[in-house]
Parts: structure tokens; sequence; C-alpha cells
């Protein structure tokens, strides 16, 4: 049980840094654009 909750913890992880990394790709093509 412990073991699945850790798995989640991972998971949740993994989505937020995926979530970060795009965001900033966002941010750099909005600048990209603006030139």
């Amino acid at each position: 049980m412990k073991e699945n909750q850790e798995m989640k913890c991972v998971e949740a992880d993994r989505g937020n840094h995926l979530y970060q990394v795009s965001m900033r790709e966002l941010s750099l093509l909005q600048d990209f654009r603006r030139l």
C-alpha cells in the first residue's frame, strides 16, 4: 500500500514537472512572437 502511494507521488511530480516545462515553452514562444 505504501509503495502505491509513493508511485502516485512520483507520477504527480512528473506531471507537475511536465506542466512547468510546457508553460515555460509557451512563454518562450510568446516572447519569440513579440520580436
